[in-house]
């Protein structure tokens, strides 16, 4: 069924917010939620950029690449070479994305 929100419970700061069905009381109504203290957030937020940095990374990689094929090919090989490099660079794209995924143990 449809999910209904319950509203903000007033009182010593906290705030509730729980979803409950429609008809639905007792448990999951009364369930709170209290902010993360200052120190909680910094830990959070350094935990998730030491999990994040590396996809960061592998992200930024793969435009440098091409910006570099691109400019090197243009400078010393001329133009028909630079009309080859667009299909070529999309299949090295595609290929630098499969490579990302495996794992190694």
């Amino acid at each position: 069924g449809q999910l209904a929100a319950v509203g903000a419970k007033q009182g010593a700061g906290r705030r509730a917010s729980a979803l409950i069905r429609p008809g639905q009381s007792g448990e999951a109504a009364s369930l709170e939620w209290t902010p993360p203290t200052a120190a909680e957030a910094r830990e959070k937020d350094r935990e998730i950029l030491s999990l994040a940095w590396p996809t960061v990374l592998s992200a930024s990689i793969d435009p440098v690449l091409s910006l570099v094929d691109t400019y090197w090919v243009s400078v010393s090989l001329g133009t028909v070479s630079l009309a080859a490099l667009g299909p070529a660079l999309n299949i090295e794209d595609w290929l630098f994305e499969i490579l990302k995924t495996i794992q190694v143990p």
